[in-house]
Formats: C-alpha cells, structure tokens, sequence
C-alpha cells in the first residue's frame, strides 16, 4: 500500500472508491466503513483508497498510525493518504474538503463513511453536506455505514478507551472484534527477572498507544497483527512506555522474533514488593493463572 502524507502532492488520475475516518481502534463500526470501500471499488473497478487522519499531539490512541496503516494495507486499500494533526486542511470549508480535495484531488467515484462523520472547519459539514458536494459531480457516489452496536451499546473508540483504561479486555476485545495488543521494540531489561528465574522479554512503547497497567495472561506477537496463536505468558506494565512479558514456556532468542503481546486477560493490579523472594512468589503465583487461562479459556 502508498501511503501518501504530503495532501499538496495528491493527484489521483484514475477513479478510487475511497473510505475515510480516523480509525483509531480499528473496531466492528470501522471495518463496515472499510470493508464496504473496498468491496463497492472492485465492483466498479475502482482503484482503493483510504483518507485518515494522525492523532493530535498527546493524544493516547488504542492504535498508532503504523498499526493503524497495517491494518489498512491488510484490508485491500492500495493507497492511504494520512493528514497531518495540524495540517491546513482543519481550516478548509465543507466544500473545499468534499469537492476540491475528495473528487478533484483524490478523483473519489465512491466514498463511504460512518453515519457520524463531520468534516471541514470546525467540523461543520455533516452526512448531508458531503451528499449535496458530492452530488453535483457526475456519476459519483457517497454511502454511509450506520454505527454498530453490540449488546446495546454503540460501538465507539471513545468507549474501548475507557474499557481498556479500567481493565475490561473481554469487553473492549467484543467490541473490537480482536484482542488489543501492543507492538514495540524489544530492549535489554535489568535482568531482575532472570534473577530470580523469570527471565522477561521487555518492551519499549510508542507513547501515544494507550497502554493499560497491570499484570495480564497474553500471547506474544510474532507476525502478523491479528495472529493469537503466538506462544502464552504474562505480561507486566508497571509504567507507561514499557512491558515486560514472561512465556510459559520460553524459548532462547524468542525475543529476536518477537514484535509485542495481545492482551488476553487482567490478573492483578500493580503492586510493590520489598523483596525479591515477595516478588519471585507472586509471579509465580501469576504463572499459575495464566497457565489457567490458557488451559480453560484462550
């Protein structure tokens, strides 16, 4: 997939059936707005595009643009323009950003959003402006994914954060319709765990990926972002920015393959121990509950 940052540079010659939206989670209510995007564009022939937006500065996101653009490529988009936080774009009006950029620019035939979608200045184009912009173009085409809900609750990234920030994996992981992981570069620990028989694979983390803390039962990813067939552990993040994760069974020079953890289930809190022999118990005892996990349920 291209992935185009620079917006001034955007000059699609061909028609594309374009889904726009920021994406951050890549939920059940996402993937209807992609999922039919690409569908309707292989229909009509068009090439496949996606229009989304980077966070703004400080904001913690359930998925980094890069995990957000994997998701993106895997879904069959061949193009992915990315608009910037602060870009110029936040100041054009409804019609600049519908006609000008969406059908002039990105040459749009078919575009599909949620049923939520505001745009332009201050957010001031809703469903029925980007259908009366679009319109007046011939033979183009807007289709709204109405939002999705599950066990009566609208499906919201706003709402899988809040899950997510208070340790309700299960719930957030049904509404997402996959586990919620964490992708980050592995990096030598203080060999603490080693010490006292647990060696760790640890982490570093974006810091705009929202990242609960505790102890959870997880699967370490190797490749693919959506795989939960990795090998089982624990997995450990006292602070944000780092993740330690012990497997079952661990295998010398896993951590070379490895690319983060998918979270399964909260164990415990975080907690202080004064000794390394406190601390050598609990995780053993934290050992014994992802091992149940695993056994009865994952």
């Amino acid at each position: 997939m291209k992935i185009i940052s620079d917006y001034s540079r955007v000059a699609f010659s061909d028609r594309h059936s374009v889904a726009i939206g920021f994406f951050d989670g890549y939920h059940k209510g996402h993937r209807a707005v992609t999922v039919g995007a690409v569908k309707r564009g292989k229909e009509l022939g068009y090439n496949r595009a996606v229009l989304t937006f980077e966070p703004p500065k400080g904001r913690k996101v359930l998925t980094t643009t890069e995990e957000k653009l994997e998701f993106l490529s895997k879904e069959g988009f061949e193009k992915a323009v990315v608009l910037p936080a602060d870009g110029v774009w936040r100041r054009w009006s409804p019609r600049k950003f519908a006609v000008e950029f969406l059908c002039n620019r990105m040459n749009a035939g078919s575009v599909f959003v949620g049923s939520d979608f505001r745009f332009g200045k201050n957010r001031a184009g809703d469903i029925d402006a980007l259908k009366h912009h679009i319109g007046k173009k011939n033979d183009r085409e807007v289709n709204i994914k109405p939002l999705v809900f599950i066990e009566g609750n609208k499906i919201s990234s706003s709402r899988i954060r809040k899950m997510i920030k208070d340790g309700k994996i299960k719930t957030a992981e049904r509404m997402m319709g996959r586990h919620y992981f964490f992708t980050g570069k592995t990096i030598a620990g203080k060999g603490v765990g080693r010490e006292i028989g647990f060696p760790t694979i640890n982490f570093s983390l974006s810091q705009e990926k929202l990242i609960p803390r505790g102890v959870f039962t997880c699967r370490l990813l190797i490749d693919d972002i959506e795989d939960s067939a990795g090998p089982p552990g624990g997995c450990f993040i006292g602070k944000q920015g780092a993740a330690e994760v012990h497997l079952l069974k661990y295998t010398e020079g896993m951590e070379k393959k490895a690319r983060g953890a998918l979270f399964l289930k909260k164990i415990r809190n975080v907690r202080n121990f004064k000794t390394l022999s406190n601390l050598s118990n609990q995780i053993e005892k934290d050992m014994k509950a992802v091992e149940f996990d695993i056994q009865n349920t994952y």
